[in-house]
């Protein structure tokens, strides 16, 4: 086992135990089950898992505390209190604990492993008995005296959600009418993947601006030295966000940059919320459309660590030449990011 992954996971549990005294070894073995397995013996029947979550929101009892506490790397806990609060449904919760699950291949002896690995002073008694019922497929639940003074009441969700849900929190608190939120942010920030999380946990289509570059005969000297010149805006505003904020069905013809030409265009039925996700995306004639705006807000030291694991040496040197200059100059014709737009750091 990773010795980093061990460290922060027995740090977690460090502050679990603080937090909650009266942890029994049952409650230590829940924590590292979830730690390593995550929530994905809940997730087979949607239905149900909506169930009980719904049964549960309403209940009185609820252990109330931070929005979300950490596992492991991999895994948090969101708790139920502050996820009502923050305008979370039960549909949404169980959309945040299928996005991106690990794809680790941990195993149940993997937690006796880790369990007899804990140091002395984070062990609850003896855990051998427990050990037996990991083997025999036994799903740790916390122990009577844990419900009984804490009234535990959250889900297993993958960790990336302790970065992003204020995004969530505020899509879900807009209201009703039609909503267009943006994420914004420069080249290996992370804004496609954050934008495909909410979209996932939320149900709704995600329009991405790399769909709607200009074609290559447009891609004069001229049209590209206007700052965010390198978006075919028009196209993007006349056949996706009017129809869009008129409630009604669009199609999404993308341009394909490397075949140089339009794909079949595919047919989006009218929905109530939608992301439009990529650089440009607040161009003017774009964002004030938009009922909400983010921007990634991610170092350069990291993006570049990110471009050189995705790109080939020879693409990476036209993203410097070419794209990244493109960027900054939107950027900072632009003024963005703006005192409305929301961070995500």
């Amino acid at each position: 086992m990773q010795a980093e992954f061990e460290r922060s996971l027995f740090e977690n549990l460090e502050v679990e135990e603080r937090m909650h005294p009266e942890m029994d070894a049952q409650d230590v073995i829940k924590f590292l089950f979830q730690g390593l397995l995550g929530p994905g013996h809940l997730l087979s029947d949607r239905e149900r898992v909506l169930g009980h979550l719904k049964t549960e929101m309403i209940s009185g009892e609820k252990e109330k505390g931070p929005a979300m506490t950490s596992v492991s790397p991999m895994w948090s806990r969101l708790h139920l209190a502050s996820a009502q609060e923050m305008g979370l449904t039960p549909e949404t919760i169980y959309g945040m604990m299928v996005t991106d699950a690990s794809t680790e291949t941990w195993t149940r002896d993997d937690v006796i492993e880790l369990a007899r690995a804990l140091p002395g002073d984070l062990k609850r008694g003896n855990m051998d008995p427990l050990f037996e019922k990991i083997r025999a497929g036994w799903i740790p639940s916390h122990s009577a005296r844990y419900h009984e003074c804490y009234h535990p009441s959250y889900r297993i969700v993958p960790a990336h959600w302790e970065k992003e849900l204020e995004a969530l929190s505020r899509i879900c608190l807009l209201g009703e009418g039609q909503k267009l939120v943006t994420m914004d942010g420069p080249c290996a920030s992370g804004k496609t993947t954050i934008a495909r999380h909410l979209s996932e946990a939320l149900g709704i289509p995600i329009i991405h601006t790399d769909d709607f570059v200009i074609p290559h005969k447009d891609k004069t000297p001229e049209r590209l030295a206007i700052p965010g010149g390198n978006c075919d805006a028009t196209r993007l505003l006349d056949e996706v966000i009017r129809p869009f904020m008129d409630g009604k069905g669009f199609w999404v013809r993308k341009y394909d940059w490397t075949e140089r030409e339009y794909k079949e265009g595919i047919w989006q039925e009218s929905c109530p919320l939608m992301l439009l996700e990529g650089t440009y995306c607040n161009l003017p004639i774009l964002r004030e459309h938009a009922a909400l705006r983010f921007y990634v807000n991610t170092s350069w030291e990291v993006r570049l660590e990110r471009l050189k694991k995705r790109e080939s040496p020879e693409s990476l040197e036209q993203f410097k030449a070419l794209w990244i200059p493109l960027e900054n100059a939107y950027y900072e014709a632009y003024g963005i990011p703006d005192s409305d737009m929301v961070l995500i750091n």
